[in-house]
């Protein structure tokens, strides 16, 4: 998503996705701007289409299939500025966030510290926005950061949602896999 105005997400929603990941919330307006985009009322105000592929196009009463959609789509806020590290007790306490995931890497440069992922400041700021979201009982995240030991003592502090790699590291590390395979079979 390219922020809580893209017009794509609820055509998205509508579609089948079950999930949203917003980036760059800075404040709880945000935060609430993006609970209005991704829930229907009384938690939102997305608005109510017929025949959701999410029940296979079937009719489904909408006092059964509203509930439904609202429970089962993730709504993920990432921080990933020091303005939205100042405001995460804020933007945690808004109702219908479900994950608050910090963006490592633009948090670390929103720092003036790109890469440097074993600054005091970045795994303060991951503890943070973990504490923050314990206390609202929301899911922690982490992302940004592709080292595993650095990811498996995040999610020893807390953290419950940890993205990785982009769809091209995935890629990239297939193709290494697929060639050290080929390689492998030509060799006999």
């Amino acid at each position: 998503m390219r922020g809580v105005d893209d017009l794509d997400v609820s055509l998205l929603l509508d579609n089948g996705v079950t999930g949203i990941i917003y980036p760059d919330i800075s404040t709880a307006a945000e935060a609430r701007r993006a609970v209005e985009v991704c829930r229907f009322p009384p938690f939102g105000k997305r608005s109510v289409v017929g025949g959701y592929p999410h029940f296979d196009y079937r009719p489904v009463p909408l006092s059964q299939s509203v509930l439904q959609l609202n429970e089962a789509c993730l709504l993920v806020c990432m921080i990933e500025t020091v303005e939205g590290l100042n405001n995460i007790e804020e933007i945690a306490a808004v109702d219908g966030v479900d994950v608050l995931h910090v963006g490592s890497n633009d948090l670390l440069a929103s720092m003036g510290k790109p890469g440097k992922f074993d600054d005091p400041d970045i795994v303060a700021a991951q503890d943070r926005v973990i504490r923050a979201a314990k206390a609202h009982g929301r899911f922690s995240g982490c992302g940004g950061n592709r080292d595993v030991e650095r990811q498996v003592e995040a999610i020893r502090r807390g953290a419950q949602f940890i993205t990785t790699q982009t769809d091209l590291g995935f890629l990239a590390a297939a193709g290494q896999w697929t060639a050290a395979v080929r390689k492998a079979l030509a060799q006999g």
